[in-house]
C-alpha cells in the first residue's frame, strides 16, 4: 500500500508486510526517485488500522492500495476507512484495485468514506475490446494514462467567456480542450458551438496543467469539398482464443463494425448460453471452435478466417503458467503470419509486464499488460478523482471513446496545421489528441501552428462517438 503525503518535496510513505529493507531494496531496483520526492518505508499488517497508525495517514493527500487479492485488498480499504474517521479526515481518497464485480463496494460506503475502486477485470476487457480492431491503441492508451508526456487536466482558462467550444479549440495552445466542468459534471467533447463562461473549467490534454494557454485566432478558408468517408464493410472477423469472466464484457464491448466471432476453447452450455445472449443483444453471429490449437492446420484455418486476434489470459491459473501459455500460442500464430503472407493482427493480455517482454513485441501486435494498466489508472484517478467519469466514459462503448481513423479515409492526407485538423476532426465530431505515423511512432499535443505532413496510412488519434 502506498500513502502519498501532500508537501514540497512529495514524501511517499510505503507500509507493506516485507520487511523495511526490502521493501526499499525492491523500490531501488525498480523505481527511479525523483530527486524532488522522499520514500520512507514501514512494516505494517495493512489489514490492521492500529498497525500502520503509525503511517500518519491523516496527514496524506491521497492513499493507493496498491494490487493484490481481493480479500486483502477490501479489509486494507476498510482498514484505511476507519482510521481516517477516527482521525476525522474523510476528505482524504481511498484509491484501490478490485477484479471481480462482486466485490463492489455500497455506493453508500464509497460516499462517506471517499473510495474510489477499480474493477480491473471489467475496464481491461474494454481496452482489449478497443484494441482488437484498432492496431497500436493500447500503446495509445499507456501514453494517455502514465505521467510522461501529456495527461488530462482540468484548469480554469482566462478569456473564456462568450467563446464557443469550436473557438477555443482554435485558439488554445499547449493543450487539447477536451471537455466542460460546469455544475460538477464534465461534457466530454462538447459541440463546437457550445457557449462557454468565465466560470467553466476546462478538460485539457496537456503535459501540464499550467501550459495551455489562449492565442490569437487564424482564420482559414474552408476547405475543398471532400469525398465521403469510405463506408464500412459487411464486417469484421474476430477470433478469441481462450475465455476468462471477462469475456462478456468483451462482447459487449467490441465496436459496431463487429459483426462475427468465432471463439476457440471449450465452453459448458451454461457459459454458452449467457454467451449467446450477449451475442443476441448486439446482433453478432457467434460460433466455436474447439481443440484447434494443438495442430498447425487448425491454427492456419483459424487465422487465415481473421482480421483480428485476440488471446485471453486464464485467470484461473498462477499468472507465470497463464502468461506462458499465451507466450506459446503467440509465437506460433506470428509464425503462421509470417510463413502464409496473412495480415491480422493480435491483441494479447499479460498479468506480467517482463512477460511482455519475453514476447517481443512484434507486428501488429498490442500487449494489454493487466498490473500495469490498472496500475497507471489507478494512480491517475489518485491524482485526479474527479476525472472519474471521464475515465469510464472513455473505457465504455457508450459515449465518447478512443479512436485512431485513418487519414487516408478520411481525406487529410498532405500538410496541414495542427489547428486545421483540429478543426476539421471538430467537425466531423472528434477532438484531435495526435497521431500515430505509419511506423507506430505516436506524438500527442503538438503545438497549434506546428505543420504536419499526413500520410495516406497514418492514423489520427481522437476522441468521438463513432
Amino acid at each position: 500500500m502506498i500513502l502519498a503525503a501532500a508537501g514540497k518535496p512529495t514524501c511517499v510513505v510505503v507500509a507493506g508486510d516485507m520487511e523495511r529493507e526490502e521493501m526499499e531494496q525492491a523500490i531501488g531496483e525498480n523505481i527511479d526517485v525523483p530527486k524532488n520526492c522522499r520514500i520512507v518505508c514501514r512494516t505494517a499488517d495493512i489489514t490492521d488500522p492500529t498497525s500502520f497508525e503509525k503511517c500518519s495517514v491523516e496527514t496524506c493527500r491521497s492513499i493507493i492500495v496498491s494490487p493484490t487479492d481481493d480479500m486483502r485488498t477490501i479489509k486494507a480499504v476498510l482498514a484505511v476507512s476507519r482510521l481516517l474517521e477516527e482521525k476525522r479526515v474523510p476528505e482524504i481518497g481511498v484509491n484501490a484495485v478490485i477484479s471481480r464485480p462482486e466485490y463492489r463496494f455500497p455506493p453508500s460506503l464509497v460516499e462517506t468514506d471517499n473510495i474510489t475502486t477499480l474493477q480491473t477485470n471489467y475496464v481491461l476487457a474494454k481496452l482489449i475490446a478497443h484494441s482488437c480492431t484498432q492496431t497500436g491503441i493500447s500503446e495509445c492508451f499507456t501514453e494517455i494514462f502514465n505521467f510522461e508526456g501529456a495527461e488530462f487536466y482540468l484548469t480554469g482558462v482566462e478569456g473564456i467567456d462568450g467563446m464557443t467550444f469550436g473557438e477555443l479549440t482554435s485558439r488554445l495552445d499547449g493543450g487539447v480542450p477536451a471537455g466542460v466542468l460546469r455544475d460538477g459534471k464534465i461534457a466530454l467533447n462538447p459541440p463546437a458551438a457550445h457557449l462557454l463562461n468565465k466560470t467553466d473549467r476546462i478538460l485539457v490534454f496537456a503535459d501540464e496543467r499550467d501550459f495551455a494557454r489562449l492565442v490569437a485566432d487564424v482564420p482559414e478558408p474552408l476547405p475543398d469539398a471532400e469525398a465521403p468517408a469510405a463506408e464500412p464493410g459487411d464486417g469484421t472477423d474476430v477470433v478469441i482464443f481462450g475465455h476468462n469472466e471477462a469475456l462478456p464484457v468483451i462482447l459487449r464491448e467490441l465496436p459496431d463494425d463487429v459483426s462475427r466471432v468465432c471463439l476457440v476453447g471449450r465452453t459448458d452450455p451454461e457459459e454458452r448460453e449467457a454467451l449467446d445472449a450477449v451475442a443476441a443483444d448486439r446482433s453478432l453471429f457467434l460460433e466455436y471452435a474447439e481443440n484447434e490449437v494443438g495442430t498447425e492446420a487448425g491454427l492456419l484455418a483459424l487465422a487465415r478466417s481473421a482480421e483480428h486476434i485476440v488471446i485471453l489470459n486464464r485467470h484461473e491459473l498462477e499468472p507465470e503458467e497463464a502468461d506462458m501459455q499465451v507466450v506459446f500460442l503467440l509465437l506460433n500464430l506470428r509464425d503462421i503470419r509470417q510463413r502464409y503472407g496473412l495480415r491480422f493482427n493480435l491483441t494479447v493480455e499479460m498479468r506480467r509486464e517482463r512477460n511482455q517482454l519475453l514476447a517481443g513485441y512484434g507486428d501488429r501486435t498490442d500487449f494489454i499488460v493487466s498490473s500495469s494498466m490498472s496500475s497507471l489508472i489507478l494512480a491517475q484517478l489518485a491524482e485526479n478523482p474527479e476525472l472519474y467519469g471521464v475515465f469510464r466514459e472513455i473505457l465504455s462503448n457508450a459515449g465518447n471513446e478512443i479512436y485512431i481513423k485513418n487519414a487516408g479515409q478520411l481525406h487529410l492526407t498532405g500538410r496541414h496545421t495542427v489547428r486545421a485538423l483540429r478543426r476539421r476532426m471538430l467537425e466531423r465530431g472528434y477532438v484531435l489528441l495526435g497521431w500515430l505515423d505509419e511506423s507506430g511512432s505516436s506524438a500527442f499535443n503538438p503545438p497549434l501552428d506546428a505543420e504536419l505532413t499526413i500520410a495516406e496510412g497514418d492514423g489520427l488519434i481522437v476522441i468521438g462517438e463513432s
